[in-house]
């Protein structure tokens, strides 16, 4: 019998009218059925189907282990080295009858290798990209789920104190990004879906700038962006502090940034839209002679992924639900200076906003 949430996928499945929702490697496949797969050259394929029993074709390498997290919830069909899986493919996808059929998959997710391998069996099938069919189900987290990010979120704060006294003049970037994820994983987390995100001084004007071997200076900026992993659940965490005294424009646009972010947390936020949250911070940002220093959006869900729906974003007219966990972090970035985001996550609770992170939000000064 398949669980909650996979019959949750077959029922959308069939009221889409499609036939088969076609699961590869990654979260969602986690999510639905519970199997944890890196990919690699050898492909698997987990069959959604909504008026039947489901399918699995996978390496007869991890046989055992499928059989284990599965049971006898579907039909499995394995494949060797040896055989090589383009002909036992050739027989799932005629038993499985994929040609004329619509398929569903999450296009983020799936190969050109799994697509070609499925066309070339079955020309005559239709592929859809079927993310907002697992979207609906992922995106309202249980009881269950929200404690375990809460554990990822516990995880995540108590490894960024731990570093705070390793940033130091001369310390670098890449020794406390070490540092921290040492950290989160001695204390429980699962290998984390970033490396830390340690960024410093004019380089922190670039949000997405790499983790580098430049050494701290007094009177830099420091912006920390982490997230422990917690049984598939993962945080995701920006802290920016001072080294000593900062720039004053930086320490005035910090003091804005915390505003729009303590703004959105005030808001009755079940039944807006996402782009109200993100309206609510810009217009704090903008209203402060900021506009210019804005490069993104107010957040993004977390899940079992670090981005993932819904997106809190300008014109996403997505309707905010109970369970719906997502980031909040406004941020400004001037060139040749610096750069001020404070990411927090929140959960959809009683109507409002639960804010799952405690890391203060004032400006640290090491």
């Amino acid at each position: 019998m398949a669980n909650a949430r996979l019959q949750h996928l077959k029922d959308l499945t069939r009221d889409a009218g499609l036939d088969y929702f076609v699961l590869f490697i990654g979260p969602s496949l986690r999510y639905f059925t519970g199997l944890q797969k890196k990919m690699t050259e050898r492909p698997t394929f987990y069959i959604v189907n909504p008026n039947g029993k489901d399918a699995l074709f996978i390496s007869v390498l991890e046989r055992d282990y499928a059989r284990n997290v599965l049971g006898d919830d579907c039909e499995y069909h394995f494949y060797t080295d040896l055989s090589g899986h383009a002909g036992p493919f050739a027989e799932f996808a005629e038993a499985i009858g994929f040609d004329g059929k619509q398929l569903a998959m999450e296009y983020m997710h799936s190969r050109v290798f799994e697509h070609q391998m499925i066309m070339g069996e079955a020309p005559n099938a239709q592929i859809v990209d079927g993310a907002h069919l697992t979207a609906e189900v992922r995106m309202c987290k249980d009881a269950s789920e929200i404690e375990k990010m809460r554990r990822a979120i516990e995880i995540t704060e108590a490894s960024i104190n731990a570093i705070l006294p390793l940033i130091k003049e001369g310390a670098t970037e890449r020794q406390i990004s070490l540092a921290n994820m040492n950290e989160m994983i001695s204390r429980g987390s699962e290998l984390t879906w970033k490396f830390p995100s340690v960024i410093s001084g004019a380089r922190s004007a670039a949000p997405h700038n790499r983790t580098s071997d430049r050494p701290f200076e007094k009177g830099d900026i420091v912006m920390i962006d982490t997230g422990a992993v917690y049984e598939g659940y993962t945080a995701d965490i920006t802290r920016t502090f001072a080294l000593g005294s900062i720039d004053p424009e930086l320490e005035k646009a910090y003091e804005v940034v915390k505003q729009a972010n303590e703004a959105v947390m005030t808001l009755k936020a079940g039944g807006m839209t996402a782009s109200v949250l993100d309206q609510t911070a810009r217009d704090i940002l903008v209203g402060s002679g900021y506009e210019h220093a804005i490069m993104h959006r107010t957040g993004h869900g977390i899940g079992m992924e670090g981005h993932e729906a819904p997106y809190i974003a300008i014109g996403n007219e997505m309707v905010l639900r109970e369970g719906f966990m997502f980031t909040v972090e406004p941020g400004l970035y001037f060139q040749g200076k610096g750069g001020i985001r404070i990411e927090d996550n929140v959960v959809i609770a009683n109507g409002g906003l639960e804010q799952l992170t405690t890391f203060t939000k004032d400006l640290m000064i090491l």
